[in-house]
This record gives C-alpha cells, structure tokens and sequence, in this order.
C-alpha cells in the first residue's frame, strides 16, 4: 500500500484492491498549494467546503474498488455544526489494514 499526501487533508492511498483520493481542495484555497489532477478509482470528500471537496480534481478510473469504506458522521465544530457544518471521518480497509481519514473536525 501507498499513501500520498498532497498537502492540507488531501490523500491518496494506492493499493491492490483500489486507488482512493480523500479531501481534494481547489485551486486557489490554500496559499502556496497547487493541487494536479490526480487519477484513482474512487474520491471522497469529507465535508462541502472547497478546502476538501473538489472531486473535480479526480479523474476516476470507471473500476469499482474492491477495498472496504466505512464513513462514520461528525461534526466540523464543537456545536454539533452549528458553526461549520458536517464533517464526515471515512475508514478505509485493504490489504488487511485498517486506515482512518478524519476529515476536518475544525
């Protein structure tokens, strides 16, 4: 397995069963940061705010995955949301690993 980071919350993780980028920011949200276009088979978002939802950055394969996500909800504030919103925290398991993305819980 192969985990990317590519600045901010954005990852990549490469594995046998599958590729996943997380957090994807947009152009111009983060100052010094330029993020490629990046390929894999599945992108996840943890919360709408462009800092880590431009799933457009991600060309998807077509191929389905075989790793297994699990996403558990969250909020992005101490106010249950009441300030920013959602956030979501995605688990993913491959290759008999067990890895856990946090999204921005602020």
């Amino acid at each position: 397995m192969k985990i990317i980071w590519h600045g901010h919350a954005c990852f990549e993780i490469v594995s046998s069963e599958g590729s996943i980028v997380l957090d994807p920011y947009a152009d111009g949200k983060l100052p010094g940061l330029t993020l490629p276009t990046l390929h894999a088979d599945a992108v996840v978002c943890s919360h709408s705010h462009a800092d880590h939802s431009a799933s457009e950055k991600v060309v998807l394969s077509g191929k389905a995955p075989r790793f297994k996500l699990t996403h558990i909800p969250t909020w992005h504030d101490e106010c249950q949301g009441k300030k920013r919103g959602a956030n979501s925290i995605t688990v993913i398991e491959a290759e008999g690993l067990r890895l856990a993305h946090m999204g921005d819980l602020g």
